[in-house]
């Protein structure tokens, strides 16, 4: 079994860690955690706890057949729950206040209707960033919120199917037991 710890105060990680479980607690000692996160999403709804999103992160252009829709999505799953973002706008460098929507903690989110600007200020090619960050208010069932979204990401896909994507997030999920240990992000792998 391997290992991976994420110290959310330094952003940075350890490199997988292999061990071997005995039942019914297995210590791994101290952990170093020197590692710098090469990418990341931030997430904070009014003033809660700022909820940190790191590897595994997908992102990249959207596809759907038989005809194509032009867009992009950043899709992770942490022990701080997941987060998935989805956007019919042109992949690009530009601002934009609606067809986007998120999902994460607070539900499901929906530019359109709300008061929210996602501002993309690099867009990469495959293995290069994706910068993005979503400000303003929405309302849901509960009321009124503010949410400030900030992404750091890896461009991993140029286009890829919606149902495709869906296929490698399920698969991922399902063979991923996700833990949280204090601040430290902790993915267990079998």
């Amino acid at each position: 079994m391997k290992f991976v710890g994420t110290d959310f105060n330094s952003l940075q990680t350890t490199r997988d860690i292999n061990f071997t479980a005995t039942s019914p607690t297995t210590s791994l000692g101290n952990l170093t955690v020197c590692t710098a996160v090469t990418e990341f999403i931030t997430s904070q709804t009014d003033t809660q706890t700022v909820k940190y999103f790191v590897s595994p992160i997908i992102a990249g252009g959207n596809s759907q057949t038989p005809a194509p829709t032009i867009g992009f999505y950043v899709s992770s799953q942490s022990a701080a729950g997941g987060f998935y973002l989805n956007s019919q706008n042109v992949p690009g460098v530009g601002t934009y206040t609606s067809n986007f929507s998120l999902e994460s903690s607070g539900g499901l989110i929906n530019a359109n209707g709300n008061n929210l600007t996602m501002q993309i200020s690099n867009y990469g090619a495959v293995g290069q960033y994706i910068d993005f960050t979503i400000n303003g208010t929405y309302t849901n069932t509960a009321g009124s919120h503010t949410l400030s979204v900030t992404g750091h990401v890896i461009r991993t896909r140029s286009a890829l199917s919606h149902n495709s994507y869906f296929n490698i997030i399920h698969f991922s999920f399902i063979n991923k037991n996700i833990y949280e240990l204090d601040k430290c992000e902790c993915h267990y792998f079998t």
